[in-house]
This record gives structure tokens, C-alpha cells and sequence, in this order.
């Protein structure tokens, strides 16, 4: 079987071969029937060669006789294919002459590879896969033609067909053939193929048809000739393509032509009419005329003006573009009429600008006197009111004395600033009558209406602050139980959470403060503590905040502290052990005298307390509060007995009491039982003494609490966390000095005149973007006053400044910079930076077949053709009825990149004029802005995109660019929001829910820091009284002393250490 299939394709190759190399040598009369007998001396070969290179082999023997003279015209053959730096491998005369039909068959191919297919490649493929390749394009947009390779895929003839009918549609009609009959196919094929486009019949139907695997070379020798044919008819396409092109391109010149003559006699005329009624105008004599003179002429000179500006440079360049066009065909030059060249609308844009000038001087001539006399009466009295607060500044900067005589005179400066809110009235009349009058300056004094009420309210502010600065040394001069350094806390700790500066603390604020500081309740008991101390102001002073904390602090000696004392070192139980008042840092020797006086407790235990001995605390306080000895027996024991004998190390005032009837009788106090397993109330006598020993009864209606999992004694504290907790102080105190330095900033920022701006990466609903943006600022930002203007120049003395030496601090220039929302864009790209323009790889994309990115590439190269020396986005590609122009103004040089990227038809003129509808916006503030998502974003057929080099990232990966009216068009559409209100409540209601979830996750911290530090409760006031912040717990009280400060080397801050203790805290600087 193999011998035979070997036997076929030596019999196809042999018959393709002689028809291939009798088409070559049939123009020299020669004629070959036997491939093998024919070549053995060497003549034919010699003329294949020659008509296959162009080239002559020299002398040969023409009519060899003797074996020797053909191995010489054969070596010669040879010798030439290898000049051609042909490889030939075990192909020698001898082979030739003696007939081998196999190598005389590869030599064949070798020539057919060299000279046919050899110039087939595209992409820098080989031969073979060039033509494969050519293959594949051609059919595939036909669904039953797969071409994998030169064997199988061809049998059925179809293949054939699809390359007729995709170049020559004509000559076949491939819809109605029969799939099935695939010789019928074929021999239509190859008919049609020879008839009428002259390719030679290299094989039969038979050597393709219905066969297992056709002989690849026989194959690839007969679709060369395909390859080449229709090729040939390409270039003629091609021509008649550029033909057509040219005569595209000169329609095009004319109507630019055209479309130049018009706008310029257009504009001519405009210029005309404007001069004639400037020189028609007259003034009455009135300020309202002359007003609406100044305002029809500013209207001019923002709109007319700017439009004809535009019209001039558009012209201009239009007529460079035309000659341009021209010479790039070397056809006659443009040169438009006299009247309307480039030297008569200079001449004309002349005479428009001296009556411009004019013009201007006899407007501003008419209402300069009035104008005089208004900023005369505004600048008295804003002098005066000027020197009003210069001196009241003064009078409270130069304070001096002793805390009530400074209070008083601050009383007295307070009650001097009413009437100058009166008088700050008066100004603002006169304001508002130099803003009607148009006043921009004004000569007679350097205030503005803004700054005043702005320099009034920080003053007012100034006179609030030191009068509750002055208040509260007041009360903190009488609190004398107190030490320096906890005043100094309690103080910072007040004026982190009072966040309005009212100098009160609100419910939330005053629990933070608490929880802060140690302290901390439940919800309950925090409630009530606030109702305490606040009483019916609603609100913790000042004052009241520093008794609170001297009552919580100070040791007061009482049983009821010294019991609460004891449940805090139990951490909840009703005994203790010696481990548990040794790690309280109680002296040795009192923890032995406790243990000597103490009963031993023989109730339930906990698990880890079962080899430790267990003293009953709550029996030895018995005798010091005899008022609650019952209750808190009663207690204990349904606080046990409701648990079935568990044991929990929770507190006793987190539990629902749920016992049996026998255990309500145990317990000598009124209650009331209703079944076995109910609810047993216990109504308390001695409710004062109960709310201090924090016994409170839970909901009945609560689900029993699960039992607690142990927790780990405390370490004793480290020198390194008594530092930490100093520099934590220290860090509170700077955090409040900078929130009232923010606060001054904001106050500055809000003040009438300034807009409010966002923080960056802060959403802003569209009504805030649409009423906030000027229509002129094309990349939405605000535009700072000029210099001259009232508020220019004013510098913050409140910013917080770097440390001393700090040399690692920069200083950005944020004026320079805009806020993307996807980073800062400076206003300068950086010219070291080379990746911005570098080229798209060009290797295969990973998610991508060979298949699509062959097709992808093809596309890529088709679209780059039609780039040349026309004018962008004219093409001979598009239909000649549609004329792409302006969708504004209707002009023909059109952004081609666009249009082809964005679908938008648009020039570079209306881009600048009309930023509101063609600014880009980013894919950040697409999203912030009109609440888009991510999918809709990245639908090209929803909205189009640009995609360009995002300098912000250190990858350069690219940024997705959106025009702002298609965005604007979508969002407000019937599948989005519907209108501009619409979006604007989406984006309240969602703020709505990032503040409940904020909120929600404030209390759920707040919890955890309540849980957290429970156990730290009772650890400010083990040291003795006199414990601080830096103290050595256990060791006595110590005061530190500081060193000299020195710079630290690696931050550049200024630090101090005790000499001591070695403790180092770092000074922050403002």
C-alpha cells in the first residue's frame, strides 16, 4: 500500500511538473513529453533557466552525443542554480543524466520555490506560509471554505470557486453551486480559470478530487499561478482607485475654493456694518445710556470680535491649504479676487481696530466723573471701618495682666462689635451701587467690600476665642486637685471633639472625649452620665468637662469606689485571686494583708482560677456597705442560679436574670415571679448606689449572653509604651492646633466672592459642575483673581509650615496642576520623557488568535493607505453625496481623528469656541460627575472613547477620554437618568447612604474602643493619684526633665529627652 501511494505522487508531481515547465519553455518552440528522458542532457534545463532568470548560461553543447558532453551541459545548469545561492542537496549530474525521477523531480521544485513562489510573502513570511496566508484572506469571509493547508483542503473544490468569486465576481455565481458535487465544482473552476483568466491547466480534476492528501507541491505550483493572475488584476484596481482619488481630491480643492470666497466677502461686510453704526451712535447724557453703550460694546468685544478673530486665522490658513492642495498635483496656483484677498481684509481689520479705539475712549471719557465720585464715598468709609479693626486686633493682641482684668476688657471689645455690623451695611449699599456703576478699581483705597466682612468675622472669631480661652483658665486656675500636664490633656481632648468651637460638647462628641480618656460606658449609663453633667443646657461646657474628670480622676475614699475598684481588678467575677491585685500593681505587702482579711470564696469558679486560691470580695465590702449587703447577695445568686451553675467572667450588669421560683425567694428584696424559667424583676431600693456600682438589669426581653472567652492579663507596662503614650498626647495637641488652622482656611475660602471648591477625589453633583464651571473654562477650573484685583495677593498666615531644617519638604505649586480626579496633570509635559509618544507594540495581543490579529493587522494596513498628502478627512473611500462638514459651522476641515475615534464631525475652531459641548472629560469624572458605570463606559457603541498616555502613571498606561456633550446626552436620556434633577437626587440619595454607613461604622468602632479599653479603666488610678502621663507606675510619682533639643537627623524634626528616664518626645513647630 505504501508503494503505491508513493507510485501516485511521483505520477502527479511528474505531470504537474512537465505542464509547468512546457508553459515556461513554449516561448523558445520547445516541447517536453518525458520529464526524465527530456532533461538527461541538459539542453531543456539550460533553456528553463534562462527564461526563468533573464539571464544567458554562455556556451553549451546544443546537440550533445556523448555521455560526457551531457554531464557538461548539466554541471553547467547546476552551477548557474547554485550562483543563485539555491541550495541543492544530493542533486548531482549524474543524477540528471542517469534519469533518477525523484531527484530530477526535487530539482524541478527547488526552481518552481525559487523563481515562482519565492516572491510570495507578505509580513515576512515564508514562501509557503505567504501563500497560505493570501489563501486564508481571500476566503475568509466564506462560511464552507476552511484553507488549513495545500493538501486536504482543497478536495471538494470549493476553495477554488470562493478565489473566482471573491476577485471575479462576474465569471461565477458561488451561492448556487452544489456543495456536494465536488468534481462538478472543481472542473468549473479550473475551466473557468483557463478560459478566461489564462491560468495554465496544471493538474486534473482527478489528482485533487475526492483524494486523501493530495500532493502539497503539485498544489502550491498551480495556486502560484492563481496568486500571480489575480495579483496583476489588483493593480489595475489599484490604479483605477488613485484615479478616481485624484478627481475626489479637486472636488474637494473647489469647494474650499468656494467656501473661502464666501466667508471672506461675509465678513467684510460685517466689519463695514459695525463701523457704520459706531459712527451713527450718540450719547443723551445719562449713566443708564452710557451703560448700555459700555455694555453693547463689551458684548461686541466678547463675541463679535472674538468670532471674526477666529474667521481671520481660519481664512488665512484655509487659503495656505488650498495652495497647498494645488502644488502638492503641480496645478495652477489660487489666487482669489483683490477685493477679497488676504491685504484687503488687513486693510479692512485696520480701520475696524482705530474705530475700536475710539470708541472705547468716549465711553470711558462719559462715565469716568460718576464713577470717580462713587469710589470717593466707598473708600471713606471703608478706611474708616478698616482702622476699626486694626484696632480692635491690637487691643486684644496686647492683652497683658491678670486673667480677670484681661476678661473684662474682651467683654467690653464684644460688646463693641455689633455696630460695626451696622456700619458694615452701609459699605455693602455702597458696594452694590460700584458694581452696578461697572467699577472694577478703585484708586482711593486697597479694601473690597469681601475682605472686610471677611477681616470682621476674624475678628469676631478672635474675640469668641479669647473670650472662651480666658473662661477656661478661669476654670482651670480653680481646679486645684489637678496637675498641669492633665489639665493640658483634658484641654486638648475638649478641643479635638468640639468640632463647631461652640466651646460645648454634644452627646457623641462628649463620649468620644470620654472614650478617649479611658472612660467608657454603656449606652445607658453613658446617656445618663451626659443628662448629669449637662443638666438643662443640653450641652457640656468647658467648665463642666473639667469637674466631671477631676470627680472621675480624683480618689474620693469611698466604700463604693473601693468596691468598684475590686470589680475592676476581678475583671467581673465575684472573687479575686493574689495573681490578680499582684498584676494591679498593688504593694506586696498590702496584697498580704488583703489575703489575710479576705473569707475565701466557695461558689463557682472559672476555668483558668480552679488550682488559685479564690477570696470572696464582695463578702469582705459587706461590712463597709451594709445598704446593698442583701441586694448584692440577691443579685449574685440569680446571676449564677439563672445560668444553670455556668460560669462567666462578663460583668454582672450585661446579663438578663432568668432563675426559678425557689432562687427569687432567696433573695430578700421585692420581686416579682410569674412561671418556672420567666422573667424575675428585681426593683432595687438604693438606685443611687446601684447606677454607681454599674449593677443595671438588661432588657427582659434580651437572649441570655453567651459566656465570655478568657481573657489575658495585661503585661506590666514598658518604658517604651509610657513614651508612646507621651508622644500620643503630644500628637492629640498638634492635631487640634492644625483643625483650627483648617478651620481658619475654610472660613477664609467660604467668605462672599470665592468659589467653594471639592477636595480631590470628592464627587460633586451635576447641578454643583453645571452652575459652578464658567462656560469659557474649557478644563473646569476655577480661575484665580489677577493681581490688582481686591483679594490678590492675600496670603494665609495660619498654614501649617514644615519643621525647622527640614530638608526633605517640597513645596507643589497646586496653581500649576489640575485635579483629573485620576491624578495631578501639571500644565508641562516632561521632555525627558519618551514613552509619551513611543508606538503601539506591535506584537500579537496574548487574548488574541493568529487568525483575528492577521485580519486586525490587514485593517490597520488598508486604513493606513488611504493617509497621503490630501486633506484630512476628505477620502475617495466615501460616498460622494456625503460631504463630511462641521456640525456647527459647517466647514470642511474637520478633526479626522474625531471623527473617526468619537463619530463626531468637528473643527478645531468650534472645539475652542464651544468648550461646554466638546471639552474631554476623563473616565474618573465621567463617573463622579453623572454617575456612570464601569460597563456603560466601556461600551464603544454607547459611548466612544480616545484613549491617550496617562503621564500620572509610572506605566504610561493609557487614559480614556470622553466628549462631554455625548456623555451629557446619555445621562440625561430616558435609558439613564432621564434629566439633570434626576441625577442630582441619585447623587443626594447615595451620599445619604455613604453618611448612614459612615456612621453605622463610627458607633460599631466606638463599641470596640469601649470594649477594648475597659480593662485600662482602673489603670490611671493605681499609680497612687499622682499618676502622669511618662510616670514609672508602681515607682512613685516623676517629674521628667527635659534636655536641650536636637535636630534628628533622619526626620528632621526637633526631639528632647529626659535626663533620667531617657524618655524622647518630639516638638512640633506651627
Amino acid at each position: 500500500m505504501a508503494v503505491l501511494l508513493d507510485d501516485a505522487w511521483v505520477k502527479v508531481q511528474a505531470k504537474t511538473f512537465t505542464k509547468w515547465l512546457n508553459n515556461k519553455i513554449s516561448a523558445r518552440n520547445i516541447q517536453i513529453n518525458d520529464l526524465v528522458k527530456d532533461l538527461s542532457d541538459g539542453i531543456v534545463l539550460i533553456h528553463l533557466l534562462e527564461i526563468l532568470s533573464n539571464e544567458s548560461l554562455g556556451r553549451y553543447a546544443a546537440r550533445p552525443k556523448l555521455r560526457v558532453q551531457r554531464f557538461e551541459n548539466v554541471n553547467i545548469a547546476l552551477e548557474f542554480v547554485k550562483s543563485k545561492k539555491i541550495q541543492l542537496t544530493n542533486i548531482g549530474a549524474e543524477d540528471i543524466v542517469d534519469g533518477n525521477r525523484k531527484i530530477i523531480l526535487g530539482l524541478i521544485w527547488t526552481l518552481i520555490l525559487r523563481f515562482t513562489i519565492s516572491d510570495i510573502n507578505d509580513q515576512g513570511l515564508s514562501a509557503r506560509e505567504g501563500l497560505l496566508l493570501w489563501c486564508q484572506r481571500k476566503t475568509a469571509c466564506y462560511d464552507d471554505v476552511h484553507v488549513d493547508n495545500f493538501s486536504s483542503s482543497w478536495n471538494d473544490g470549493l476553495a477554488f470557486c470562493a478565489l473566482l468569486d471573491i476577485h471575479r465576481p462576474d465569471l461565477i455565481d458561488y451561492d448556487t453551486l452544489d456543495k456536494s458535487d465536488h468534481r462538478g465544482n472543481m472542473q468549473l473552476a479550473f475551466d473557468i480559470a483557463s478560459k478566461e483568466i489564462g491560468i495554465p491547466d496544471l493538474l486534473d480534476v482527478e489528482d485533487v478530487c475526492d483524494v486523501a492528501k493530495p500532493d502539497e507541491r503539485s498544489l502550491m505550483t498551480y495556486i502560484a499561478y492563481w496568486f500571480h493572475a489575480f495579483s496583476q488584476m489588483d493593480r489595475v484596481e489599484n490604479a483605477g482607485r488613485r484615479v478616481e482619488k485624484f478627481v475626489s481630491n479637486m472636488n474637494g480643492a473647489w469647494e474650499m475654493q468656494n467656501s473661502y470666497e464666501l466667508r471672506m466677502r461675509a465678513l467684510l461686510q460685517q466689519i463695514a456694518e459695525q463701523r457704520k453704526a459706531w459712527e451713527a451712535a450718540k450719547f443723551d447724557g445719562t449713566y443708564v445710556d452710557a451703560r448700555e453703550q459700555n455694555r453693547l460694546f463689551s458684548q461686541y468685544k466678547q463675541k463679535s470680535k472674538r468670532a471674526w478673530v477666529a474667521e481671520k486665522s481660519d481664512l488665512a490658513g484655509l487659503l495656505g491649504n488650498i495652495k497647498t492642495k494645488l502644488a502638492t498635483y503641480r496645478l495652477l496656483p489660487y489666487e482669489p479676487p483683490l477685493e477679497l484677498s488676504l491685504d484687503a481684509l488687513e486693510k479692512a481689520w485696520s480701520g475696524l481696530v482705530d474705530a475700536e479705539h475710539k470708541r472705547s475712549q468716549i465711553i470711558n471719557n462719559t462715565i469716568r466723573d460718576i464713577k470717580n465720585n462713587l469710589r470717593k464715598g466707598f473708600a471713606d468709609k471703608a478706611n474708616d471701618f478698616a482702622l476699626a479693626l486694626q484696632t480692635i486686633t491690637m487691643s486684644i493682641s496686647g492683652l497683658e495682666g491678670e486673667v480677670d482684668d484681661q476678661l473684662q476688657h474682651t467683654n467690653q471689645i464684644a460688646r463693641n462689635l455689633p455696630p460695626l455690623d451696622q456700619y458694615l451695611d452701609i459699605i455693602a449699599r455702597l458696594d452694590t451701587q460700584c458694581q452696578e456703576a461697572n467699577i472694577e478699581e478703585n484708586d482711593f483705597t486697597t479694601y473690597t467690600y469681601d475682605e472686610l466682612a471677611y477681616e470682621l468675622g476674624l475678628v469676631r472669631s478672635s474675640v469668641q476665642k479669647k473670650l472662651a480661652f480666658l473662661e477656661n483658665q478661669m476654670v482651670a486656675r480653680n481646679m486645684t486637685n489637678l496637675t498641669p500636664i492633665q489639665l493640658e490633656e483634658f484641654e486638648s481632648v475638649f478641643r479635638h471633639f468640639d468640632r463647631d468651637l461652640s466651646n460645648n460638647l454634644q452627646e457623641l462628641e462628649f463620649s468620644a472625649a470620654l472614650a478617649s480618656l479611658g472612660l467608657v460606658y454603656d449606652e445607658r449609663e453613658m446617656h445618663e452620665r451626659f443628662a448629669e453633667v449637662a443638666g438643662r443646657g443640653g450641652s457640656v461646657s468647658f467648665e463642666q468637662f473639667i469637674r466631671f474628670m477631676v470627680d472621675v480622676t480624683e480618689d474620693q475614699n469611698t466604700a463604693e469606689q473601693v468596691f468598684e475598684s475590686f470589680r475592676e481588678i476581678a475583671d467581673g467575677k465575684p472573687y479575686v485571686t493574689e495573681m490578680d491585685l499582684t498584676h494591679s500593681l498593688i504593694p506586696d505587702e498590702i496584697v498580704r494583708d488583703l489575703v489575710d482579711s479576705m473569707p475565701k470564696h466557695r461558689g463557682p469558679d472559672a476555668l483558668e482560677d480552679r488550682e488559685a486560691d479564690k477570696f470572696d470580695y464582695v463578702r469582705f465590702m459587706e461590712k463597709f456597705m451594709p445598704l446593698i449587703k442583701r441586694v448584692l447577695r440577691a443579685t449574685i445568686a440569680v446571676f449564677y442560679a439563672g445560668h444553670d451553675g455556668q460560669v462567666f467572667r462578663e460583668p454582672l450588669y450585661f446579663y438578663n436574670i432568668s432563675a426559678n421560683a425557689e432562687i427569687s425567694r432567696a433573695a430578700n428584696v421585692t420581686d416579682t415571679v410569674t412561671k418556672k424559667h420567666e422573667t424575675l424583676t428585681i426593683l432595687f431600693t438604693c438606685l443611687p448606689l446601684i447606677r454607681r456600682t454599674n449593677i443595671i438589669m438588661a432588657d427582659t426581653t434580651r437572649p441570655a449572653t453567651p459566656p465570655q472567652a478568657p481573657r489575658q492579663r495585661a503585661m506590666d507596662i514598658t518604658p517604651e509604651q509610657v513614651r508612646r503614650m507621651e508622644e500620643s498626647r503630644l500628637k492629640a495637641k498638634a492635631l487640634r492646633q492644625q483643625h483650627e488652622a483648617s478651620t481658619l482656611r475654610t472660613a477664609q475660602a467660604s467668605r462672599p466672592g470665592y468659589p467653594v471648591t471639592t477636595t480631590a477625589g470628592q464627587k460633586r453633583p451635576h447641578s454643583a459642575v453645571a452652575n459652578s464651571v464658567p462656560a469659557t473654562s474649557r478644563d473646569a477650573r476655577y480661575t484665580p483673581p489677577k493681581p490688582g484685583n481686591g483679594m490678590a495677593g492675600m496670603q494665609d498666615d495660619t498654614d501649617i509650615r514644615a519643621a525647622r531644617k527640614f530638608q526633605k519638604y517640597v513645596e507643589y505649586d497646586f496653581s500649576k496642576m489640575t485635579d483629573t480626579k485620576g491624578g495631578f496633570m501639571t500644565a508641562e509635559d516632561d521632555p525627558h520623557n519618551k514613552t509619551l509618544h513611543a508606538p503601539e507594540a506591535d506584537g500579537k495581543p496574548a487574548n488574541m488568535t493568529m487568525k483575528e490579529w492577521e485580519r486586525q493587522q490587514l485593517q490597520r494596513r488598508l486604513r493606513d493607505a488611504r493617509a497621503g498628502p490630501f486633506e484630512p478627512g476628505l477620502s475617495v473611500l466615501d460616498k460622494r453625496e456625503i460631504t463630511k462638514k462641521c456640525r456647527e459651522c459647517s466647514s470642511l476641515e474637520i478633526d479626522w481623528q474625531w471623527e473617526e475615534l468619537l463619530h463626531c464631525c468637528v473643527c478645531h475652531t468650534c472645539k475652542d469656541k464651544f468648550p461646554e459641548k466638546y471639552s474631554l472629560l476623563t473616565k474618573t469624572e465621567a463617573k463622579d460627575d453623572y454617575l456612570l458605570t464601569d460597563p456603560e463606559l466601556k461600551d464603544e457603541g454607547l459611548l466612544p472613547h480616545l484613549e491617550k498616555p496617562n503621564p500620572h502613571k509610572s506605566h504610561w498606561n493609557p487614559m480614556q477620554l470622553y466628549l462631554r456633550f455625548q456623555v451629557e446626552d446619555y445621562a440625561f436620556s430616558e435609558k439613564k437618568w432621564g434629566t439633570s434633577e434626576a441625577l442630582d437626587e441619585e447623587f443626594d440619595r447615595r451620599q445619604r447612604e455613604t453618611k448612614e454607613r459612615k456612621e453605622k461604622k463610627f458607633r460599631s468602632k466606638l463599641n470596640e474602643l469601649k470594649k477594648r479599653t475597659r480593662v485600662d479603666a482602673y489603670k490611671r488610678a493605681r499609680g497612687g493619684g499622682g499618676g502622669e502621663f511618662g510616670d514609672v507606675l508602681g515607682g512613685g510619682k516623676h517629674e521628667h526633665e527635659w534636655g536641650r533639643s536636637v535636630e534628628d537627623g533622619e526626620t528632621g524634626m526637633m526631639k528632647k529627652s529626659c535626663v533620667e528616664c531617657g524618655m524622647e518626645v518630639e516638638e512640633l513647630e506651627f
